[in-house]
């Protein structure tokens, strides 16, 4: 230890979860006075390798728990990752329809000016459109990160654990924190025991910018939600989350583009030959892109009916091969590059395995409670993890350092593995097949019925809407 007044802290991972728990201790426990000395390993070698993706959706909570970890100096310009609404043109909310273009499902579209606002919401059924980038760029100020850093484990004693990295190198510290993600090496090593889950879907996400004429006619049919999802009658939907705000990028007919994050998703049909090991990462690029892209498209056109809305989401998919192809010219926003990805979704429940024993190794967000995004809770869930693992170890002295943590584990544990069970029940039940009248009137009737509660719900709690 450098000083023995001072605690070491190791991070790995410097996502969203990770960067909010250095913020949120630098913030709340080293001033005045430091008391933690704080390392931030990231297995990327840049922060420009790989591409972050366009979009995430934060709730009310999510950006209240963001405001506590963050600093004044980030908060003043957390704006640039969450940017005001543009009323006339989008609301915060997401637009259930069906696959012929019907509503079946609209959350309360709230009314609030800018994120300060949208943070003293009450109501759960919040959403608020993010740039993920910008927002992890703004979560690196301040932070020293050390790039290219592979953990691949750690050895533990009484006096501390060692972190242990692919390059041979070995960093010593008081306290390790696995922020790496649902493949996390640390967790494996810590709870052998906890397993990934697959839900038995497949999902297929990329990241497309639109003309805004292509914008205007889906949202002629949809409406101004920002977030959208079609549901299909067969076990599958596609769903789009973006805002009305224009890239730097123009064509020559001078018409604007929009960042837009997109998926189609179905339930795994057993012939497809899906083969991974139980505990491999989920995600993976897909060597022939134009393949995948016509196999995406040859099942809506079989899953859906022709008109309008299916051409707008079959043109929304030819926005892949059209981007790569502008991409050799460097013609598009270096960005827009994001691979085509593939993935059997899975979770991690932590309330699957028995309590685990405290020690001064422990983890949070995706590393031990990874969810499917149908719900938009994970990136939230993080930085909730993040604030209250801060807390603990603002308590924190030599005698009851296993006390703090025990009670962080506890907490956690019981409020996401909710979340976990929540997202996967709710995944689940959108991607059912309906094959008969009977059976699509009820999904429809259960979706609008949710509809209102939402409302009255958003009502009960005194949160303006429309």
């Amino acid at each position: 230890m450098n000083q023995p007044d001072i605690s070491t802290i190791i991070i790995i991972g410097a996502g969203p979860g990770g960067l909010s728990l250095a913020q949120s201790i630098q913030k709340n426990h080293n001033s005045p006075e430091k008391k933690f000395n704080i390392k931030v390993f990231e297995r990327e070698t840049t922060p420009q390798e790989r591409w972050q993706g366009c979009f995430i959706s934060l709730n009310s909570q999510g950006v209240r728990w963001l405001l506590k970890c963050i600093p004044e100096s980030v908060t003043n310009r957390l704006h640039e990752a969450i940017p005001d609404p543009i009323i006339d043109l989008e609301t915060q909310n997401i637009y259930f329809c069906d696959h012929k273009g019907s509503l079946l499902l609209k959350s309360p579209a709230f009314k609030f000016k800018n994120f300060h606002e949208f943070s003293k919401l009450k109501s759960e059924f919040t959403g608020f459109s993010t740039y993920r980038d910008r927002l992890r760029d703004l979560l690196l100020e301040g932070i020293d990160v050390q790039w290219g850093k592979k953990c691949i484990g750690y050895e533990e004693d009484e006096e501390g654990v060692c972190a242990i990295f692919e390059d041979g190198s070995r960093v010593k510290g008081d306290f390790l924190i696995g922020a790496d993600g649902i493949n996390s090496p640390i967790r494996k090593q810590k709870i052998p025991e906890l397993k990934m889950h697959d839900i038995g879907i497949t999902d297929f996400i990329v990241d497309v910018f639109p003309k805004k004429g292509l914008v205007d006619r889906l949202n002629a049919i949809t409406g101004k939600s920002i977030m959208k999802v079609t549901i299909g009658t067969n076990g599958d939907c596609m769903g789009c989350i973006y805002r009305y705000i224009p890239v730097d990028y123009s064509d020559l007919n001078n018409e604007p583009r929009y960042r837009m994050s997109m998926g189609y998703s179905y339930l795994t049909e057993k012939n497809e030959g899906v083969d991974y090991k139980a505990d491999d990462l989920p995600t993976t690029k897909l060597p022939n892109d134009d393949e995948v892209l016509d196999e995406i498209k040859r099942r809506i056109k079989e899953l859906r009916p022709e008109g309008e809305l299916t051409s707008i989401i079959l043109e929304l998919w030819d926005l892949v091969k059209t981007r790569n192809e502008i991409n050799k010219e460097q013609k598009y926003p270096h960005k827009a590059h994001y691979p085509l990805i593939s993935r059997q979704l899975k979770d991690l429940d932590p309330l699957s395995v028995k309590e685990w024993e405290t020690t001064r190794v422990t983890l949070i967000g995706d590393a031990v409670h990874a969810m499917n995004p149908w719900l938009a809770l994970g990136t939230n869930s993080a930085i909730e993890d993040a604030f209250y693992l801060s807390e603990a170890f603002g308590k924190l002295n030599k005698d009851n350092w296993k006390e703090n943590i025990n009670h962080y584990e506890k907490e956690m544990r019981t409020r996401t593995s909710k979340y976990v069970i929540m997202s996967r029940k709710a995944m689940l039940r959108d991607h059912e097949h309906y094959h008969t009248f009977i059976g699509i009137l009820f999904r429809n009737f259960r979706l609008k019925f949710l509809s209102k509660v939402m409302s009255i719900v958003a009502w009960w709690k005194g949160d303006e809407h429309d």
